[in-house]
């Protein structure tokens, strides 16, 4: 079976062993009219409705105003109208993807934002069962569950609580979802399913880049708080060098300070890197310490190695793959330059190091 309005394909005919009879209240509130073929599109039930209703005795007999339309033509050309608008809103509502099924699990209904969650086109989703396309094998027992108490329904409505679920996608990644479950039950046919996902993932990758950037903050209070009680310099760069490294989950730390009198930078602090780097002096421009130096701005490089900045003695005495450097300045004076590395993790460094 095939999406209405978007792709090919035939619709079957109502079962004429149990003929559709149209209500008043089918046709005024738009309900799925609903007949035992369990391939076909609850949106093409509904049209049927509306040709059940204007091919009535009723119908037939209307009257003819003056322009020589009859209330059947204008009842058929309203209804017909109102069915598009509705197709159209169940296909194109934004954010909310929308399947149909029957309480054996088979989808019958997949609109666009279901494909742009989920990764499956309409034609890859109708006919097959939803529980072995999106459902996780942790939530099969609810799934199964859902579809037990969709068998007994006799009112249309919500069936099942919504919430948040993590579901699957084509591709095997999981897809945070707040999930509404309803049905729509017409006398003496089998209710059709409906389940309607909002998809969470950019929410959620918001607040985990919130919670990781107050985390980041707290612990930046806390060592500016432990910065501020230590006198001695040494003693405050080395602390500086241990909470940085921290920080930006680096393997290495040092801190280099401008002398004036030597006309180079040197090491003053260090965590985690040898002993080797106490013997170095850094001319402005030299290496990527001194090209911050003489540039004033921070610089990172995760194809250090590659780098032309690269400082040989480093590459001679390091594995490091990745480093991040930033000056220190008091009111556009030149005081250092704080340098990190990927020593022992090996990870690159981002903007938000």
């Amino acid at each position: 079976m095939a999406r209405p309005g978007r792709r090919g394909g035939g619709h079957l005919g109502t079962d004429p062993g149990h003929p559709v009879r149209p209500t008043a209240a089918a046709i005024e509130l738009g309900d799925f009219v609903v007949d035992n073929d369990p391939n076909e599109d609850p949106l093409r039930k509904r049209e049927k409705t509306v040709e059940a209703v204007v091919n009535s005795p009723d119908a037939a007999g209307s009257s003819v105003d003056a322009d020589g339309i009859t209330e059947r033509t204008r009842l058929e050309q309203a209804l017909g109208e109102s069915g598009e608008r509705f197709r159209n809103l169940m296909e194109n509502v934004p954010g909310v993807s929308i399947q149909g099924y029957r309480t054996d699990g088979v989808i019958i209904y997949w609109n666009r934002a279901s494909e742009r969650v989920y990764g499956y086109t309409a034609e890859e989703a109708i006919g097959r069962n939803l529980g072995d396309l999106i459902v996780p094998p942790e939530l099969r027992p609810l799934f199964l569950q859902c579809l037990e108490t969709g068998k007994g329904l006799k009112e249309s409505g919500e069936f099942m609580p919504a919430g948040e679920l993590l579901l699957l996608h084509k591709d095997g990644h999981r897809v945070p979802v707040y999930s509404m479950h309803t049905a729509v039950c017409l006398q003496d046919q089998e209710p059709v399913l409906f389940c309607l996902d909002v998809d969470l993932s950019e929410r959620k990758r918001a607040e985990k880049a919130l919670a990781a950037r107050t985390e980041q903050l707290d612990a930046l209070r806390a060592v500016t708080a432990e910065i501020t009680r230590e006198l001695d310099l040494t003693k405050l760069l080395t602390l500086l060098t241990q909470r940085v490294a921290e920080l930006a989950r680096a393997g290495n730390a040092a801190v280099f300070l401008w002398e004036q009198s030597e006309s180079a930078l040197i090491p003053r602090a260090r965590h985690g890197v040898g002993a080797w780097v106490d013997e170095m002096r850094i001319r402005l421009g030299e290496g990527l310490v001194g090209r911050v130096a003489e540039q004033r701005q921070g610089v990172l490089a995760n194809d250090y190695r590659r780098s032309p900045y690269a400082h040989p003695r480093v590459l001679a005495q390091e594995t490091i793959s990745a480093v991040m450097a930033e000056p220190l300045l008091y009111h556009d004076q030149l005081l250092g330059v704080l340098v990190v590395d990927n020593e022992e993790t090996g990870r690159p460094f981002s903007l938000e190091d």
